[in-house]
């Protein structure tokens, strides 16, 4: 029987890196992960809702006995295990939650979306997906049971649609017409004379922010639609070569951006997306991975590697570095709830306040 090692929870309170101004700094906190409850299922992805719990999923990405596993923890306590419905040659990459449960999403066995659904510390299940999906590339919450998931359909087109009862029906997917590919072609608009969709994060149902690189350019622009994408405002026009974690919440929106140096930056916008800003300092961090409880407090993977993989928090003048312990893989995902945000690899889970 493994052992069981416990996490340290440390909470911390910060303002987001908006200027930078001196150098790199170690919180002096010590955080011990947590082995995952599954032997055989590596953990790809985690979610936290409002009310800070966390739930952490994986798949195995192959057809095997067994091919999926799911867990929580309550405010960065024990972690449980919970059923996970069967999905073979499987991926799930993007989540996001309300105050009592959350969406997980990728593509299934058959290129198409595929959408879970969990709640209420009950079983993982499969819920429906928006029409003729290829894809999920990301989901917004923004009320109970409420989102909004972008993805890609068959044709190559990038799509929004929205649910009000947790993924069980979903709104006739609305094509994003700037990102449809120009040439009529079918397949990824990466292929074709187009814009391949990145990210997206909305309000509402009305109000999205969608990020994306045009094929022309290979650099990412930023569109904004109060009307559900029936139609789009420009917003920024950048250098950036890839935008990822896009969140938005009022007028504000954070993300991770990559340049042409390859360093995953954090970008911030006050203006609902039509302007952004990147600190003039990151303090030798290249980001992974971000996820933020609001403007003023984000965490974030910033290194992989095995054993050399970090996390650190934000400050106000620079980033703390929080030491790990005993997670022996690269993290791959991140997630924050109100007060608390949730790290996974392969085979561990960090729970961590922020």
């Amino acid at each position: 029987m493994r052992r069981i090692l416990p996490a340290t929870f440390a909470m911390f309170a910060g303002a987001l890196l908006l200027a930078a101004c001196g150098s790199s700094t170690s919180s002096g906190v010590v955080v011990s992960g947590t082995p995952s409850l599954s032997l055989s299922v590596p953990l790809t992805s985690v979610g936290c809702t409002t009310n800070d719990t966390c739930y952490a999923v994986g798949t195995t990405g192959v057809d095997s006995r067994v091919t999926t596993a799911a867990q929580y923890s309550d405010s960065g306590h024990a972690w449980h295990a919970v059923a996970a419905p069967p999905a073979p040659l499987s991926s799930i990459t993007a989540s996001s939650c309300w105050s009592t449960g959350c969406l997980f999403g990728g593509t299934n066995e058959n290129g198409a979306d595929l959408l879970w659904s969990v709640a209420d510390h009950g079983s993982v299940t499969t819920v429906a997906s928006p029409a003729l999906g290829a894809g999920v590339l990301s989901i917004s919450c923004y009320a109970t049971a409420t989102c909004t998931v972008l993805d890609q359909g068959a044709d190559g087109s990038a799509r929004l649609s929205a649910t009000t009862n947790a993924g069980a029906t979903w709104s006739t997917p609305t094509v994003i017409h700037f990102a449809a590919p120009s040439d009529g072609s079918s397949g990824s608009p990466a292929t074709a004379l187009g814009f391949t969709a990145l990210s997206g994060s909305c309000l509402s149902s009305l109000n999205c922010v969608v990020a994306g690189s045009w094929n022309a350019t290979g650099t990412v622009s930023v569109e904004i639609t109060e009307d559900g994408g029936v139609t789009w405002m420009p917003g920024a026009a950048t250098t950036w070569t890839s935008l990822s974690d896009l969140r938005c919440q009022s007028n504000w929106c954070v993300a991770r951006a990559v340049g042409s140096g390859g360093q995953g930056v954090l970008v911030t916008s006050s203006t609902d997306g039509e302007s952004w800003t990147t600190p003039s300092s990151q303090d030798g961090h290249s980001l992974q991975s971000l996820a933020c409880v609001s403007v003023h407090r984000c965490a974030a993977i910033t290194e992989n590697g095995g054993p050399s993989s970090r996390l650190a928090i934000s400050s106000k003048k620079a980033w703390s570095d929080v030491t790990l312990r005993y997670v022996p893989n690269a993290l791959v995902s991140i997630a924050c709830g109100d007060q608390v945000c949730a790290a996974v690899s392969a085979q561990s889970v960090v729970s961590i306040g922020v």
